[in-house]
């Protein structure tokens, strides 16, 4: 990447030169493709927020695709992975960046190590070290090293913790919390969130709002206790909580046209 850390847009037709079939078998991937020259090269020129040799089309779009791939001056293709921006909430880089701070905010007291975040959010160790760094940089959490390991926590002393956890649980935390709500009620089989809040978590766009929270739990727990369960933690969720239960192997062997709606549908498993 050039080192003033910005991207370079491809001409169209050139961006790979005599490798086009490469190029093309990126675009059937979904990638962007962009070139990287030396930032000496004689021939540099400015276009806007972008540096290219010559006056080419910027085909780059903030947000979108799920790589770049950078060809260098030895034929060398590199990939770089890129998430998109969360339906949850916009404002915030990628769905990982969200995932992360929130599943640390949410316990102030839980410190973990970074292997542990990359294991647990099943999220790459490189992603949750950046991340970590850049939350450290603003205080939000704290770190130590214990041997050679490095140690992360939030940090309630920060004045953007409250209310960054508030709107990270909202966004975010709601699997993580209603995991912890159900876990050791017994006789639940498995438990999922289905409909608008579970699409928007997976990054399948759709114009109807989010109105609450679909809540589809499987097996034959007390129902009151689901109930009250749940009820100790939907104030931090930001919509409503419904429930749903079904037998345990309802999604399995049911045929009625509700099973067929959920299961056709974005469905996340928190149990």
């Amino acid at each position: 990447m050039p080192l003033d850390g910005r991207q370079l847009a491809p001409q169209p037709g050139e961006a790979l030169g005599s490798k086009r079939g490469d190029r093309a078998a990126a675009r059937g991937q979904g990638q962007r493709v962009a070139r990287e020259h030396s930032r000496d090269s004689p021939t540099f020129e400015p276009l806007g927020r972008w540096r290219c040799r010559h006056r080419w089309t910027p085909t780059h779009q903030e947000g979108e695709g799920v790589g770049i791939i950078f060809h260098n001056s030895n034929d060398i293709i590199h990939f770089v992975e890129r998430e998109p921006i969360p339906m949850l909430l916009p404002i915030l880089r990628s769905r990982q960046q969200g995932q992360l701070l929130a599943w640390i905010l949410d316990d102030p007291e839980r410190e973990c190590s970074l292997t542990e975040l990359s294991r647990q959010l099943k999220i790459p160790a490189p992603s949750v070290h950046r991340e970590v760094e850049r939350a450290e940089a603003t205080g939000v959490v704290i770190s130590r090293m214990v041997g050679r390991t490095r140690l992360v926590k939030a940090n309630p002393a920060s004045r953007f913790f409250a209310p960054l956890r508030e709107l990270l649980v909202m966004s975010f935390g709601v699997p993580d919390r209603l995991h912890g709500a159900l876990t050791g009620i017994p006789g639940i089989s498995g438990a999922h969130i289905f409909g608008s809040w579970a699409a928007r978590f997976l990054q399948v766009g759709g114009t109807r709002p989010i109105g609450d929270i679909d809540l589809l739990v499987l097996g034959s727990p007390n129902r009151d206790a689901v109930y009250q369960a749940v009820a100790e933690v939907a104030p931090d969720l930001g919509h409503p909580v419904q429930v749903t239960f079904r037998p345990g192997d309802w999604l399995a062997t049911s045929s009625d046209s509700f099973r067929t709606t959920v299961a056709s549908r974005p469905l996340l498993q928190i149990l």
